[in-house]
């Protein structure tokens, strides 16, 4: 089942054109095919030639498309649903956006196996401008490179071309796909244009004055519904021909997209924040009562910040379960409401806990630099107290706010650190039953509050996610914006350094990018493209899988792959792939790769993704150009990326796997902050990958 047929669109095409010719001149070649012969020739020959399936009259097109946008009034998608307020259909996240992933396969069925080794030749994409509209192609401006900007391989059937990008699309931009008879079967057959497609190729009109089929064998209402799709697609191939370098008669298909706005409701969020609510209070304990056999002291205060989303109430206490940022009047947050001045709507002012380390030498005269700190999913700001002593030896305050949902739960360990006049954002939800490992027994509340994070990733709702990753970004944003006015604590708000463990890390990436005036950013554990390294961790998947069998989606099916696609779609614009490429501040990237033994690297969040190219540490690395780093020194380029042979996910802050790799991170990551990330210092590189 393709995905086309699981989104299951009923293309509105009369609607999304008027009848005016969209071509405007281009493409006037002879067409290939006759009249009378393209229906049942054509037809019997895609059967046996094999064709890509492009078939607008059954919903089965290649996906994404920009055909997807027809009948929409507000320029976003517009999927057809079976009830619009079901916010667990992924249909009608799809449809709050203003374009596709810029990240995601690009999927196109086939009639019949093909030959993987005659796709790359067969494969052209060509970045286009379209007519603001219509969505009809304009112009070429670009030609992306095979093996650069993308990839193209064949599912395992040999039924459907999936092409994978290299590096993200760019956002609000458009993209045509040309396919061309290189494509081979088995048999060394080349392919041809579908049935359909053969119609779309047709350079005169399927429909006389009168509405009526001039095209035999076709029908009066087909041939009424294909002809705006004819004029679209004629546009296609005429620039494709004129512009592309391609030629009619081996253009067996095409088909263009738009990809979403990225960080437009994002900025409307960040720019120009001031904040001057930063609280902090000794505690009088150190973290030599946290076991750490330092003297690092702990602070710990309060912040407010501007809350985009909903806190849970009396009458709706799942908000926190199924909201999403909106506009000032409630509406879709897209490129084109904020370009008319709307921007996210404050829901409320909420006061979070603040955790501080404080060194116990002098304080500079400008006031303690900073290294702000943030965790990872399902922990808390208490993971700051595990690096603690490294950033106070180096000379460095260290501050962490929990993300969204997050906290320290009454049962924890940290416990002491809880204030009761500052509630923790988990907001003490209590909607599951949990074992002692944290993992859900049974799906309703069992009297105790619910662990850091449980619900901060909503499969149920993929706009919660998303908007809970942006809400942490701004969040981060609002921490740094109040250094300078802390009270309790003197800080230096122009010599501020960010750490980010695991997903802390990847809110990070996007926190960084936005963040230019930061001296270094260091991410350890951390990777690009949350939905798919998810569902492929090794411990994460499962739980992600059996959430999702719960609901008859079972992994490997079409279904499957087609909610991993629309959610990381949903998640792109407060994904760190979409940032870290323009992240200019000084960084380095930690990892563990392991020893090449099976499961001794990191089973938290993949090194890489054999099936998703830009998903996972490696990937960041490469977009962001990162260069290997192997011991004490210089790091080239102030951007560097050191591997580990040995330790786990949680090494930067747990010895327990190797306590050489846990010294040599928290070592490296405190100084590089010290050199405003232009080098490193340890005293071991044993399980540095050399």
């Amino acid at each position: 089942m393709s995905i086309q047929n699981i989104f299951n669109k009923k293309i509105l095409l009369v609607a999304l054109f008027s009848s005016a010719t969209i071509l405007g001149g281009c493409g006037t070649e002879k067409q290939d095919i006759t009249l009378d012969s393209a229906p049942a020739t054509t037809e019997q020959l895609a059967e046996t030639k094999g064709s890509p399936i492009f078939d607008p009259l059954t919903s089965n097109i290649p996906y994404p498309n920009d055909l997807l946008f027809a009948g929409s009034t507000d320029g976003t998608l517009n999927f057809t649903v079976k009830d619009a307020n079901d916010i667990s259909d992924p249909k009608n996240a799809l449809n709050e956006l203003d374009g596709f992933s810029t990240s995601a396969p690009i999927s196109i069925g086939l009639s019949k196996a093909m030959d993987s080794t005659t796709v790359a030749a067969a494969v052209k994409v060509f970045k286009v401008t379209t007519d603001a509209s219509t969505k009809a192609v304009t112009s070429i401006t670009a030609t992306l490179t095979y093996g650069v900007d993308y990839f193209a391989t064949l599912s395992s059937d040999g039924k459907t071309l999936v092409i994978l990008p290299l590096k993200p699309l760019a956002a609000k931009s458009s993209y045509m796909v040309a396919i061309t008879n290189a494509l081979k079967d088995t048999d060394g057959n080349a392919a041809i244009s579908g049935a359909t497609y053969a119609y779309l190729k047709l350079t005169t009109p399927l429909i006389d004055a009168n509405n009526l089929s001039v095209v035999p064998g076709l029908p009066n209402s087909s041939a009424v519904s294909l002809e705006p799709v004819r004029q679209f697609t004629q546009a296609q191939l005429g620039y494709a021909v004129a512009m592309g370098g391609l030629s009619r008669d081996e253009i067996i298909m095409t088909s263009s997209f738009s990809t979403q706005s990225i960080d437009d409701v994002l900025d409307k969020a960040i720019t120009g924040v001031t904040n001057s609510s930063l609280q902090l209070a000794d505690t009088n304990l150190t973290t030599t009562a946290f076991g750490t056999g330092g003297s690092t002291k702990i602070y710990a205060g309060a912040l407010t910040v501007p809350y985009f989303l909903e806190a849970p109430t009396t009458t709706n206490p799942t908000a926190p379960l199924i909201d999403k940022w909106k506009g000032q009047a409630g509406g879709i947050l897209t490129q084109y409401s904020v370009a008319l001045g709307d921007s996210p709507k404050k829901n409320a002012d909420v006061t979070i806990p603040v955790l501080a380390s404080v060194p116990t030498g002098t304080m500079p005269t400008s006031g303690w630099p900073v290294v702000i700190f943030q965790h990872g999913i399902t922990q808390n700001r208490g993971n700051l107290i595990a690096v603690a002593d490294a950033l106070a030896a180096a000379g460095f305050v260290g501050i962490a706010i929990d993300m969204p949902l997050h906290g320290i739960t009454s049962t924890s360990a940290l416990a002491a650190l809880r204030n009761t006049n500052t509630p923790e954002r988990t907001f003490d939800l209590d909607f599951v039953t949990q074992d002692s490992n944290g993992s859900i027994t049974a799906a309703q509340p069992d009297g105790v509050a619910d662990s850091s994070g449980r619900h901060f990733i909503q499969l149920s709702s993929l706009l919660t996610t998303r908007d809970n990753l942006r809400q942490a970004v701004s969040d981060l944003v609002q921490l740094k914006a109040a250094l300078g006015a802390a009270t309790g604590l003197s800080l230096d708000a122009n010599n501020v350094h960010f750490v980010g463990h695991s997903l802390g890390g990847m809110v990070g990436g996007v926190f960084a990018n936005k963040s230019p005036d930061l001296k270094s950013a260091t991410f350890v554990a951390s990777g690009l493209q949350a939905s798919y390294i998810l569902a492929n961790s090794a411990s994460f998947g499962p739980e992600i899988d059996a959430g999702l069998a719960a609901k008859g989606i079972v992994k490997g099916s079409a279904d499957y792959n087609s909610f991993l696609l629309a959610a990381q779609t949903v998640s792109d614009s407060g994904d760190p792939v979409n940032y870290v490429s323009g992240i200019t501040v000084p960084t380095l990237l930690m990892e563990v790769v392991g020893d090449g033994n099976t499961g001794t690297d990191d089973q938290v969040i993949p090194n890489a993704v054999s099936t998703a190219p830009l998903a996972g540490t490696e990937p960041w690395a490469s977009l962001q150009g990162l260069n290997a780093v192997k011991d004490t020194g210089a790091v080239g380029g102030s951007k560097g990326v050191i591997r580990f042979t040995a330790g786990t996910h949680g090494s930067l802050l747990d010895t327990t796997s190797s306590a050489v790799t846990t010294q040599t991170m928290q070592q490296a990551m405190a100084s590089f902050a010290a050199s405003a990330g232009t080098a490193i210092s340890i005293t071991s590189n044993s399980t540095v990958k050399q």
